[in-house]
């Protein structure tokens, strides 16, 4: 627990320091937080209240058991071809959870960077859209996020990019839409 309190304190020392003036967030840091939060929520083992039940889903597709025509109707698509892919090799689980969680930080920071202060930006998300959201429920949290990128293309005028977006969302869960 004092892990996750000391990655919040140095979110939080950041927001303090930084302005709307003097941005904080260059490129190296957004690299460099980028990598933090991809192997920080992409590598967890055993976190998250619904790491059992995405464990036994990638191990039916893992195995071909229940046949893969009858689990394609259950979940959303970009989810199961991922655990396909990935069921292919011997740590799969593991490099699974690492490409939701990349696709999860790169798009946070995305949207965090256009905000005027985006370092109070993650020090809001990290205790509860960080830890509970992205490390509890990986196919809800890659939704969201990808539906966050969408209001910034809305914000920008771009209606059906926008919708296109939402729709690649809805391919994690249905809950983007």
């Amino acid at each position: 627990m004092i892990t996750y309190f000391l990655i919040w304190c140095v979110f939080a020392f950041n927001a303090l320091k930084e302005t709307s003036i003097n941005n904080l967030f260059s490129k190296n840091t957004k690299l460099f937080l980028f990598l933090f939060l991809s192997i920080f929520i992409g590598l967890r083992y055993f976190v998250g209240c619904d790491y059992d039940t995405y464990w036994e889903i990638f191990y039916q597709f893992a195995n071909n058991q229940q046949g893969i025509d009858r689990q394609l109707d259950r979940l959303e698509p970009a989810f199961t071809y991922l655990n396909i892919f990935f069921g292919q090799f011997d740590y799969g689980y593991h490099f699974l959870n690492l490409i939701l969680g990349s696709i999860f930080s790169f798009c946070l920071i995305k949207f965090c960077s256009t905000l005027r202060r985006p370092w109070l930006a993650l020090t809001a998300a990290f205790p509860y859209f960080i830890i509970v959201v992205a490390m509890g429920y990986t196919r809800q949290s890659v939704g969201i996020i990808i539906s966050l990128i969408a209001l910034l293309y809305l914000e920008k005028g771009k209606f059906y990019r926008s919708i296109l977006i939402i729709v690649f969302a809805t391919t994690f869960h249905r809950s983007a839409l």
